[in-house]
């Protein structure tokens, strides 16, 4: 809450007085609008508010040092109210909107656009490797570079060394991500030689949402 309580004392007045009639305003009424607030808090928060406003009026034109020094005190327990305050039943209450959050002096809620699901499936390419190594090197469908999607993780690859072609991806058993390319599969040397077929799908991993998977590939483990 730092950054909304104003420096000058002047505005910082202002503020606090326009803070407490907002809360004044919701917390009152059968029901109140903000019924998350107990009623000690929100008179804590205005005798903290009425301390400071005695103490600043205090100064009047001439500063008197003793007086300067309450007002200081008054402000530093005005502001550390209001933070407690803030926090606990504003900042993140689902009970109070956005724009009465804004009212209060918060800046603006930016909300975080919906991540679209992908729907194009990788382009995967065996590239040359290294004995029992297969090294799947994968792009978006359309560029010359390889590489994923914008807003995309990573790559979800299926993968299983069987006798026959599958007929689905669900036949194929192992699962690997991957998120640069290119992906290295590594095998025993006694799976030399052998046939393994593997489908990939673009995956935003912390979001938990996928793409569709492409067809379905293989190679001759060396």
């Amino acid at each position: 809450m730092k950054g909304i309580i104003p420096g000058k004392d002047i505005e910082f007045d202002a503020f606090l007085n326009r803070y407490c009639g907002i809360v004044t305003v919701n917390t009152s009424g059968t029901p109140p609008a903000w019924d998350h607030i107990p009623a000690a808090r929100v008179t804590e928060l205005t005798a903290a508010r009425d301390g400071w406003s005695a103490a600043y009026a205090k100064l009047g034109g001439a500063h008197i040092s003793a007086d300067v020094l309450t007002k200081n005190e008054a402000r530093r327990n005005a502001e550390e109210v209001l933070r407690a305050f803030d926090k606990e039943f504003i900042l993140y209450s689902s009970k109070v909107t956005n724009a009465e959050r804004e009212e209060l002096g918060h800046k603006p809620h930016k909300s975080k656009a919906p991540v679209p699901t992908p729907t194009t499936t990788p382009l995967i390419e065996v590239e040359a490797g290294a004995i029992r190594r297969i090294v799947l090197a994968y792009r978006e469908a359309g560029k010359a570079r390889h590489g994923k999607p914008e807003n995309v993780h990573g790559i979800e690859v299926q993968w299983d060394i069987l006798d026959a072609p599958p007929t689905r991806v669900e036949d194929l058993r192992k699962s690997i991500f991957d998120t640069r390319s290119p992906l290295v599969l590594e095998f025993e040397e006694n799976q030399r030689g052998k046939r393994v077929y593997f489908s990939g799908r673009w995956e935003i991993q912390r979001e938990g949402i996928k793409g569709p998977f492409g067809p379905i590939l293989d190679a001759i483990i060396p």
